[in-house]
């Protein structure tokens, strides 16, 4: 049995999960986002009384790499590090924007491209856009969002888009465009994208892997 521990704390949401050769075992969710370094470690201990396994029984470790808040991913990351150095298990690192893209063409078929874009700071985002042989036409990237209209009105074919701002809607309302408010990660499908990637040994180096930061920390000095 293939056992997988599922760490996101990419958002304003911290979500754990645990996950046997692919099928959703236990599952756990906060929304206190200033909080994240102790939350995440309380539902690991939560889910190993619950579910009576121990961090030593698993197969691997998946850590949504980001992108998304810059100490949130860097919380995941320590914390999915942390266990994997200690129980020499391997690290499986999903892109979240990927991860959305691909759940959308595993539910929804038809569409000529699958895109996703997500708010980074203002007028700022991150997107990707592929097509429905899962061929990127835009890999995860950091856009301004001159660079999101110029991207998204050339695109002449059917496309389901992922996202949540107000403006991704007027944007579409003129074109070939079916819109969803969706930005969160579907976890049954997570754990089923984590076993095949497992089974086709999608690991990451564990010294050297970082977070999908995509974009430039911009750091203030006090005055």
């Amino acid at each position: 049995m293939v056992y997988i521990l599922h760490i996101d704390t990419s958002g304003e949401k911290a979500m754990v999960l645990l996950s046997a050769d692919g099928q959703l075992l236990h599952s756990a969710t906060s929304e206190n986002s200033r909080n994240h370094t102790a939350e995440i470690n309380l539902m690991i201990e939560a889910m190993q009384r619950e579910t009576g396994l121990s961090i030593r029984q698993l197969s691997a470790v998946s850590v949504i790499g980001g992108p998304g808040s810059y100490t949130g991913l860097r919380i995941g990351m320590a914390t999915a590090k942390g266990i994997c150095f200690a129980t020499d298990k391997p690290l499986l690192m999903p892109n979240k924007l990927e991860l959305l893209v691909r759940a959308a063409m595993d539910r929804e078929q038809g569409f000529d491209y699958y895109a996703a874009v997500l708010p980074a700071r203002t007028q700022e985002y991150f997107a990707c856009i592929y097509d429905r042989n899962e061929n990127p036409l835009l890999a995860p990237a950091h856009l301004f969002q001159t660079d999101v209209v110029a991207r998204f009105t050339s695109l002449n074919k059917k496309v389901l888009l992922l996202g949540e701002n107000d403006f991704l809607a007027d944007l579409t309302e003129n074109a070939d465009y079916n819109f969803r408010q969706e930005t969160e990660i579907d976890p049954e499908y997570y754990c089923r994208y984590s076993f095949e990637s497992y089974n086709c040994n999608g690991f990451v180096n564990l010294a050297s892997s970082e977070p999908f930061y995509l974009k430039q920390v911009y750091t203030h000095k006090p005055q």
